[in-house]
């Protein structure tokens, strides 16, 4: 257990300043596994993005209508957008989606290269796996992250209001500047801070998973199992973390 947790912050380090901040490696760095990385975790989670920020916008809605319609408690109701949906909800969400889609396939993935000898093949090559295939992946989700999570926050809004104002009568003036008027710039820090950190998390938590896998394909669910597990916690923990401190200052 505490090789495991030896290695596993050995591998967090390496990702974070070795690699991605130094440049130690980087020309060896794979652009085609960046590109792919990108290409599976920004640009085919759109699809699954656009449909949760809508039903949770839709939510959010229909809560915010009862609230104006029965108490008349409008600031209340842009509190609740601004705070629940752009700075809590939509860094869960979107890391959620990136380790069911992309954290899970990274573990499964590795695993089977570790199976297949080609990390040991990379390394008798003298190329670092953490160069070639772990920073890549890292740099990839995370910044397919912040992407996601500035399209999630304006599509979820955007996209309820529209749906809304088939059925309520509310004005499209009020609703937009009621957002913008709660917005501040410290609210869209803490989301870029709770997604960009969540999937730094959850990346190399599943690439140090798969990387744990020795000689059977068998081992390889059970360390997508755990990755999602330690994964998740993290996540968690990370985002109600920071929610916490900021309610307290």
């Amino acid at each position: 257990m505490q090789n495991e947790i030896y290695s596993s912050f050995r591998l967090f380090i390496e990702a974070l300043f070795g690699d991605i901040f130094f440049g130690r490696s980087t020309n060896k760095m794979s652009l085609k596994v960046l590109s792919n990385q990108i290409y599976f975790t920004g640009f085919e989670a759109l699809g699954v993005i656009v449909l949760t920020s809508l039903a949770l916008g839709i939510v959010l809605i229909l809560v915010g209508n009862a609230m104006i319609q029965n108490l008349g408690q409008g600031e209340s109701f842009y509190k609740l957008i601004v705070s629940g949906f752009i700075t809590d909800i939509a860094p869960v969400i979107i890391s959620m989606i990136l380790l069911l889609r992309s954290g899970l396939s990274m573990t499964t993935e590795l695993g089977y290269m570790k199976v297949n000898q080609e990390i040991s093949a990379l390394r008798t090559m003298g190329v670092s796996p953490v160069s070639y295939l772990i920073s890549p992946r890292v740099i990839g989700t995370v910044f397919s992250a912040l992407i996601l999570s500035i399209y999630f926050a304006f599509s979820g809004v955007v996209l309820a209001y529209l749906f809304s104002s088939l059925f309520f009568n509310l004005l499209y003036q009020d609703f937009f500047n009621g957002v913008i008027t709660h917005l501040t710039v410290l609210d869209i820090f803490i989301m870029i801070t709770k997604v960009s950190i969540s999937a730094f998390i959850l990346t190399v938590v599943c690439c140090f998973q798969g990387l744990q896998v020795e000689r059977s394909f068998t081992e390889i669910p059970h360390r997508a199992i755990k990755s999602f597990s330690v994964a998740f916690f993290a996540i968690l923990l990370l985002n109600f973390t920071i929610s916490l401190i900021r309610f307290l200052l």
